[in-house]
């Protein structure tokens, strides 16, 4: 075990927006096998964060680490190799005119997943079968698939590539509860089989709380709570974050879980 990713000091700034809203500065570390919960409200920097993980954008200000390289140290192939985005729009990060199944062999011919077509659909079907989706479903096209199909697709799609971490934004918010539940086991088996690490980003507390080992609670672009979930729910520092325990723990799905 150690630490597989390191952000410090990091800090964005709308500078273009008519609030000039400043994400940061925020400093975490993420232990691998473990998952790092963010939380906050819409608006709070969630995504924006999630995008300066997955270098979409670049910081103003700060560094990023990758099992202690910089991140400017790792090519573009590299780099997504070992870390990739789940967002809470699958359907659209899949081409519309394509099968799903298709998109899958993309990522197997550029990431050099195997070498012949057969040796590929048997890689591709390994990853099917993690995530419980069958061949059949995935020969249509994206628009064809539930929410919660696509998502699990977009999920196959990044075990492929053999990511150490992949960073998750909101992937469960378009979803019906069932359905989150579902998702929610299968990223915990996920976790165990491949040691994996997740970027678990979400506005709701009570699935962070029960999955994810780190939490921290952003509001208007700065951290008021980070450190262990645990002590975070049990002794909570922040006004902020004891108003959304306060909330979360009124309703009957903190009671229940989402892992039973």
């Amino acid at each position: 075990m150690g630490t597989i990713l390191t952000c410090k000091d990091l800090i964005f700034t709308y500078r273009h927006s008519a609030s000039g809203m400043q994400v940061g500065p925020i400093s975490f570390e993420l232990e691998e096998g473990e998952s790092f919960g963010i939380v906050g409200e819409s608006g709070s920097g969630k995504t924006s964060l999630s995008h300066l993980l997955c270098c979409f954008i670049k910081p103003h200000q700060g560094k990023l680490y990758l099992q202690g390289r910089p991140y400017e140290d790792f090519s573009t192939k590299e780099f997504y190799q070992t870390i990739q985005y789940i967002d809470q729009h699958p359907h659209a990060s899949f081409h519309p005119a394509r099968s799903v199944y298709s998109s899958l062999m993309e990522v197997c011919d550029h990431f050099d997943r195997a070498s012949t077509k057969a040796e590929k659909e048997k890689v591709i079907e390994a990853v099917l079968e993690a995530v419980h989706l069958n061949r059949q479903l995935v020969q249509q096209r994206p628009q064809f698939l539930s929410g919660g199909e696509c998502q699990r697709a977009a999920i196959a799609r990044a075990l492929l590539i053999k990511p150490r971490i992949l960073v998750c934004d909101e992937m469960t918010s378009a979803l019906d509860m069932t359905i989150q539940a579902e998702l929610m086991r299968l990223l915990q088996q996920l976790r165990e089989q491949f040691q994996m690490s997740f970027v678990f980003i979400s506005h709701d507390l009570a699935l962070v709380s029960q999955f994810c080992q780190q939490l921290m609670v952003l509001k208007e672009g700065q951290i008021r709570e980070l450190g262990r979930t645990s002590e975070c729910l049990n002794t909570p520092r922040d006004p902020y974050t004891q108003e959304l325990l306060a909330t979360y723990r009124q309703q009957e799905r903190w009671v229940n879980g989402c892992f039973e």
